[in-house]
């Protein structure tokens, strides 16, 4: 079920930032550090993580601050969108589609989790569903599982989503904004979730969203 309240991202940040770029950009190492960025495509929109989903097909997942997710494979950006649901989401700053995890057994019940800032601005982690071949998720199927309000501050959202060796979803929450955490939300353990690190057991039965 989703949850409503008041008020670990995969890959490297050289990757994702070579990825964000639409030029092409030669290998090179960076002095006495050795590092080297090797461009891998052009054309994305503001990335904000990168992730496997463990199925074997071999494919990058890219998530896109504006709604979308894309998808690499064999070095190629797919045309087209593995999803959108920019209708959903408030994007600039640091709000957007900020989180996306897969559902451990994703190759045989075709799950994922997102975490997105909704219209308005509050925190959503929402279920969804792709079709039968795992090549396009299904926006009729959201499902939220969580609610958090958010809307007094565009900053601090949060966004991380994991799945740990239990089976449990774990969602790094944003403090709730503004600067220095002025409602000391984080320090705060009973009254609010945010400033928190959640997990969730997305196996569970309950029927709808969680609202705090």
């Amino acid at each position: 079920m989703p949850i409503r309240h008041r008020r670990l991202r995969s890959f490297t940040i050289a990757t994702l930032a070579v990825l964000a770029l639409g030029a092409a950009i030669p290998s090179a190492a960076s002095g006495a550090s050795g590092i080297t960025l090797d461009h891998i495509v052009g054309g994305l929109s503001s990335p904000t993580q990168i992730i496997n989903a463990g199925d074997g097909s071999n494919r990058l997942f890219v998530v896109e601050q504006r709604g979308t997710i894309r998808v690499i494979q064999g070095g190629v950006l797919l045309p087209g969108y593995f999803m959108d649901i920019r209708s959903k989401v408030a994007d600039g700053g640091e709000r957007g589609l900020l989180g996306l995890a897969f559902d451990p057994n994703f190759k045989t019940n075709h799950r994922l989790f997102v975490y997105y800032t909704g219209i308005g601005g509050d925190v959503v982690v929402s279920r969804f569903t792709t079709n039968a071949a795992r090549t396009d998720v299904i926006e009729s199927t959201a499902r939220p599982l969580l609610l958090l309000e958010h809307s007094a501050a565009s900053n601090h959202n949060g966004g991380a989503l994991a799945f740990g060796p239990s089976g449990y979803l774990f969602v790094g929450v944003g403090d709730g904004g503004g600067s220095g955490d002025p409602g000391n939300d984080a320090q705060e353990k009973s009254t609010t979730l945010l400033g928190k690190i959640l997990r969730i057991n997305v196996n569970g039965n309950n029927a709808g969203p969680f609202h705090h």
